[in-house]
């Protein structure tokens, strides 16, 4: 006769500050959020430009129906591209460590266009461990900041649930 046991519950946390330039991820201990250290800090360099610094001399580009030029159209694709090329790098990322057991908790702190492209990129399991989610762009901040912010947020989410 066998049992089939769950497995064990695994305490440490990442933190994933992100915005569509720079992501730091941060390992800690659910839900008290101490001891936090830097896991990585990753740039993506395309984030920080401007959609006229990327498609310089590009000609045709950002033409609407009527033939004319629309600089706000090519500034909102570039952002929306950005982000979600910042999101297929994050979720990569984090599904590595989702495979090898690093965490068991996460919490994202992303502005808002990012935090919809990571739900979109996370895969079903990913989603699971995420326990909370700060839509601010907090990435630039110091340390300090970003997981205090983090930690208001595991503590508005374990008062509200029964998850170990």
């Amino acid at each position: 006769m066998s049992f089939r046991r769950e497995p064990a519950a695994n305490a440490t946390t990442w933190i994933v500050a992100a915005d569509r330039s720079r992501a730091r991820i941060f390992r800690s201990h659910w839900p008290d959020m101490g001891d936090a250290a830097l896991v990585e800090d990753h740039t993506h360099p395309e984030g920080r430009m401007q959609a006229r610094e990327v498609d310089a001399g590009a000609f045709g580009r950002g033409r609407g129906p009527d033939g004319r030029s629309s600089p706000y159209d090519r500034e909102v694709d570039h952002r929306h591209d950005t982000a979600a090329q910042m999101a297929i790098e994050i979720a990569e990322r984090m599904e590595a460590g989702r495979a090898r057991n690093a965490f068991g908790h996460v919490v994202v702190v992303a502005p808002p266009l990012l935090l919809g492209e990571l739900r979109r990129r996370f895969s079903p399991e990913l989603t699971k461990l995420v326990d909370a989610e700060v839509d601010k762009e907090l990435v630039q901040m110091e340390e300090a900041d970003i997981l205090e912010e983090a930690h208001m947020a595991a503590m508005a989410c374990e008062k509200s649930s029964h998850r170990p």
